[in-house]
């Protein structure tokens, strides 16, 4: 049985149907090479306690429960962050932050990337509620799960549809977790309770037809094992504590009560007599008792949800004609096409007229992040036509890019809006850390730098010197939505690099976790139409921060062509052959892969195996206009190949991906237009480059240069280099780095080598730093050799 799985073997279209229509945009999922794991998958029981894995409980919070004797307090302060709000190309998520542990609901491609921005502290993290099996649910879930490992968090429990683990499990050739237990709670063993709250599950099932009969349904049979599992969503009613009750200063003062170890007692719900006499009872002396309404988090689906969704027994109790306690927030995941259906709209209004409705989905704003847009905007006053705006911050277009108005109750989530449930401003949204856009701040900050603007001035001198005779051809245009290796940034993105090669094709060169989020943060209104154009993925190796961003590029390419009413073929990925592993168990868990992409092996296109895909790999050298695509093995793991592209008009570009020096890949790409060669870490980690069969910044010019490559532009940089590289001697006039957004054609090339003074000074506390850090390097580097000669003296 999949995971999820109303659709059988059926057409195109009627398998699609609600699983793709009604989802909301997605994203990404990143993995690195240092952080290979092997998953460990288990059962929890109802307490949910958190312990160390392997003896390697080390987080604060952690150990503050171990010093208290495992049992944590009722938190004085709850507050729900929507981390992720579902706009355009952005995931969707709920963090429920609470005084020493937090909830996640839902993880999206790019929840990771959202959460390191705004500084949510993810290694807090000890249970994550799904909604509903999705890609818009889980699509982030592995990225997450190996950033939670690498941070120490040694046990997360997963809340939801039945067999939605094992969309993490199965990962595990290529997203493997070795010291994070991941422990996954049915939703037969009851509701679950810790010390903050108590979680119900209530289960929503699709009905075969849509009639409402306003009537409560009988309670459904057990989920595990029976045929009702198959498109279960889970709505979750939030109930949590009463904070204990406070004494009182004022009212000891009114009473004339004296401190002392009676107070102990009294707040243990006990009477005192005091010694002058006087019977001293709880209410006396106590603040009142809190009443903590529920909140709920919701998705329905699709409108084949809505009739067990409006008749749930076990969710009408919260409805103000019943004597449960009124609800004080509704959290919607549920997408617009069903949040606008009448029934939908009845439902929301039969709560009490207090309770507010927060809608995350595809409808609220696109923006989610201020850092892609504070960098573009800086790196645009160097060259605007290489570091174009972003269409959110060109003048023309709204900040906000909402696509609903709020009212009263009714609320379309930002990211990073709070509500805190408990705490100052108690049942209040806080919009003050929403994400805003101002091209002006970003611009201020830089231009406020005396050699900043010196060395644009003397860039903009350069490029009017630069010969300008002959155009520049418009084809290829390179546009980097990646250059970050093992897992995002802020600034930085895992590997994706789109290659437009006409006005209506193009090919894409790996395919990590957002890269469609990016591609829609380029384009826009107009993405819908590149993702048709887009004719090909090349897989250059299977770690995950090369790969996983496909499954959600390909769900929203189909979504395109069936809203545009076009043609629909699967999209072909050229990858190795393993990866097929992968897709065949998406497939049987409810995430059609098999439909959605035709794999090419790259095993098949080497030039002896071609004729195994002849028809296929004709049709893509016509469609791309290329005389040979070529994949070229070399040095690196899970299946390593390079990429050479030769043109029907000549120019030849060469893609390294994952690589040490590779003398196969120098021999193949010899004499070409463009190497595009990744340079993960600096020459003073050479060491460590070669254990992890990685390349230096040197390594990969000198590559460039035994190869005859008329230009080098380097990506895929360690994390530790967030902005710029280091820029040692062996940069010249031929070698150029890349940045997320950047966009170049051949005869943009030349121009890149003159913008190394301006990054410099943009980037000059950054970049100081990176000096420095190297210097220390250099200098412990010389003193372990020196220890190292001590001791072999020493030894002869």
């Amino acid at each position: 049985m999949g995971l999820i799985s109303l659709i059988g073997r059926r057409n195109i279209s009627s398998r699609f149907s609600h699983f793709l229509l009604n989802s909301v945009q997605l994203s990404r999922t990143t993995v690195s090479d240092t952080r290979r794991r092997s998953a460990i998958m288990g059962k929890k029981g109802k307490d949910g306690a958190v312990t160390g894995a392997g003896g390697e409980a080390t987080l604060r919070h952690i150990k503050y429960r171990e010093k208290i004797g495992g049992k944590l307090p009722v938190p004085g302060f709850i507050q729900l962050i929507a981390v992720g709000n579902g706009g355009g190309g952005s995931p969707r998520g709920l963090i429920v932050n609470m005084s020493h542990f937090k909830y996640l609901f839902n993880c999206g491609e790019g929840l990771q990337r959202i959460s390191s921005e705004h500084k949510m502290k993810l290694s807090r993290i000890e249970h994550i509620f799904l909604t509903h099996s999705s890609w818009d649910n889980v699509g982030g879930l592995m990225g997450l799960c190996l950033t939670m490992e690498s941070a120490g968090v040694p046990t997360v429990t997963l809340h939801g549809p039945p067999k939605v683990e094992t969309i993490v499990s199965s990962a595990r050739t290529f997203a493997q977790l070795r010291s994070l237990q991941l422990v996954k709670r049915d939703m037969d063993d009851g509701e679950y309770e810790d010390s903050a709250m108590k979680v119900e599950y209530v289960p929503i099932f699709p009905s075969s037809d849509s009639i409402l009969t306003g009537q409560p349904q009988a309670k459904k049979q057990r989920l595990s094992g029976s045929s009702l599992e198959e498109d279960v969503a889970v709505v979750y009613v939030c109930k949590p504590h009463p904070r204990p009750r406070a004494v009182s200063l004022e009212m000891l003062a009114e009473r004339d009560i004296p401190a002392g170890p009676h107070l102990s007692l009294l707040k243990d719900g006990k009477e005192v007599v005091l010694p002058d006499g006087r019977l001293v009872k709880p209410d006396d002396v106590l603040s009142p008792v809190e009443v903590a309404d529920p909140f709920l988090v919701v998705e329905c689906p699709t409108e084949a949800h809505l009739n067990d969704l409006v008749t749930n027994a076990a969710l009408m109790k919260y409805e103000p004609n019943t004597e449960a306690v009124s609800l004080s927030l509704i959290v919607h995941f549920t997408p617009d096409s069903v949040v606008k259906t009448s029934a939908y709209q009845e439902w929301m209004k039969r709560f009490n007229s207090g309770t507010k409705h927060l809608i995350l989905n595809e409808m609220g704003s696109d923006v989610a992040s201020e850092a892609i847009y504070e960098i573009q905007a800086k790196l645009n006053l160097v060259h605007p036509q290489i570091f174009p705006l972003l269409p959110h911050q060109r003048p023309s277009n709204e900040v906000d890019c909402a696509l609903q108005k709020d009212t009263e109750s009714l609320i379309y989530g930002k990211t990073n809006l709070k509500y805190t449930y408990r705490g100052k401003e108690a049942k209040e949204f806080i919009w003050q850390d929403c994400v805003k856009l101002d091209n002006g701040i970003f611009i201020k900050e830089v231009m406020g730098s005396s050699e900043f603007t010196e060395n644009l001035k003397s860039v903009r001198q350069n490029l009017q010197d630069q010969d300008t005779s002959g155009a520049v051809s418009e084809y290829p245009e390179i546009l980097f939505l990646g250059t970050g290796s093992a897992i995002p940034n802020k600034v930085r993105n895992v590997s994706a690099i789109w290659i437009n090669m006409t006005n209506d094709s193009s090919i894409l060169l790996d395919c990590g976790e957002d890269t469609y989020g990016q591609l829609y943060r380029n384009y826009v209104t107009v993405a819908p139409e590149m993702l048709r154009r887009l004719k090909a993925v090349f897989v250059s190796h299977l770690h995950a921060d090369h790969h996983l961003g496909i499954v959600g590029l390909a769900l929203a390419r189909y979504r395109c062509c069936v809203s545009a009413q076009s043609a629909f073929e699967p999209l072909t990925v050229l990858a190795p052959g393993a990866i097929c592993n992968w897709y065949k168990t998406l497939h049987s868990h409810a995430i059609p892969m098999l439909d959605l992409v035709r794999v090419i092996p790259l095993e098949n296109l080497y030039p002896s195996n071609q004729n195994k895909h002849e028809s296929v790999y004709c049709k893509l050298l016509s469609d791309l206009n290329l005389k040979e695509l070529n994949p070229v093995r070399v040095l690196h793991r899970q299946f390593p190949h390079g990429l050479v592209l030769v043109h029907a008009s000549g120019w030849k570009l060469v893609y390294s991906g994952d690589t040490m020096p590779s003398p196969e890949l120098i021999q193949a790409g010899d004499g070409c237009d463009l190497l595009i060669h990744e340079a993960t870490m600096e020459d003073f980690l050479a060491e460590d480059a070669k254990d992890k069969r990685h390349s230096t910044t040197s390594q990969a010019i000198e590559v460039g240069v035994k190869m005859n490559a008329k230009f080098i532009l380097l990506t895929h940089f360690s994390q530790r280099y967030a902005k710029v590289p280091v820029f040692n001697d062996s940069f010249s006039s031929q070698v150029g780095t890349a940045f997320d957004n950047m966009r170049v054609r051949l005869g943009d090339l030349k121009l890149l080598p003159l913008f190394v003074p301006s990054l410099k000074s943009m980037f000059a506390d950054e970049y100081l730093e990176l000096e420095e850090k190297t210097e220390k390097r250099r200098r412990q580097k010389q003193l372990d050799q020196c220890q190292e000669k001590q001791l072999q003296s020493q030894r002869e």
